[in-house]
């Protein structure tokens, strides 16, 4: 004799009002119904607490299914935004930079892969404990579906144990995944180079000409003589006297201008311009 149908009943406020409960028989290759056990809740009061523990563990693996899925989803999002900016490092024609961007590409890779195969690997550890929770259930129901409802509650407390050790499995799993990408950025950011952008003695008299701080006559003298624009002279003659010569040789010199140059500071100083406005001047000039 087995169980064919075992019905849960519950009050709105989610308590068990009663158990209902079909059982049959093998009567050669059908089943023959012999009878029905109908529970009340007080049959049940000393049983309550673990059916309602059992349910509860049930709704929190549901839950962490869910916290699966959209970390998988907060994975990929973070996969296509490393991806395009592994796409904009590509534009940058410097040799160095081409070789960052493969290598960020190949972290990336190797990541996703390292992060697929710990899903991979608590999912299937889950699923795992799942099956042989529930075929556990399935046993214990089974084999005492006869007796008394402690039966019923010994068989749900085993599946709750294995449900609750699959949830920390999963949880791990998403805890480590989260750990490698915090890791992963902290190191990008400690090894990424400080940032100093640099611009062209060209760039540096046309920009200058375009906002209208020098003329397009002194930008055109100093690029094709090296006349330095009488203000940034001034400038030149206001430093001290061993540093004059240093500076008017890079004002005429110079093909490029670094953003983080002793000289640049000065410039900036002569314009009233701050750091914000510096990086912006060499942004617009960059692009010239």
């Amino acid at each position: 004799m087995y169980a064919t149908k075992i019905i849960i009943n519950l009050k709105p406020d989610k308590s068990v009002k009663g158990i209902l409960a079909d059982y049959a028989e093998a009567d050669g290759d059908r089943e023959k119904l012999v009878g029905t056990l109908r529970l009340r809740a007080e049959d049940l009061e000393p049983l309550l607490p673990n059916v309602a523990a059992a349910l509860a563990q049930i709704d929190e693996l549901e839950n962490a299914l869910d916290a699966e899925t959209k970390a998988r989803e907060t994975a990929e999002k973070e996969r296509e935004d490393a991806m395009k900016l592994v796409d904009q490092a590509a534009l940058d024609r410097d040799g160095q930079i081409e070789m960052v961007r493969k290598q960020c590409a190949e972290k990336i890779e190797d990541a996703q892969e390292e992060a697929a195969e710990a899903v991979a690997a608590a999912s299937a550890d889950r699923d795992a404990k799942v099956a042989e929770a529930e075929a556990a259930r399935a046993a214990a129901v089974a084999a005492k579906e006869a007796e008394h409802l402690t039966a019923l509650s010994a068989a749900q407390n085993d599946v709750t144990t294995a449900r609750a050790e699959a949830t920390t499995q999963e949880a791990r799993a998403v805890s480590a995944e989260a750990r490698v990408a915090e890791l992963e950025a902290r190191i990008a950011e400690l090894t990424a180079p400080p940032a100093d952008p640099e611009i062209s003695d060209r760039q540096l008299f046309q920009q200058l000409a375009i906002e209208k701080e020098i003329t397009e006559e002194e930008a055109e003298a100093a690029v094709a003589t090296g006349t330095i624009p009488e203000a940034m002279m001034a400038l030149v003659q206001a430093l001290p006297a061993e540093q004059q010569f240093g500076a008017r040789m890079m004002l005429k010199g110079a093909t490029t201008i670094k953003r983080r140059h002793p000289m640049t500071a000065l410039i900036g100083q002569l314009y009233g311009w701050d750091d914000a406005e510096l990086d912006r001047f060499f942004a617009a000039a960059g692009v010239l």
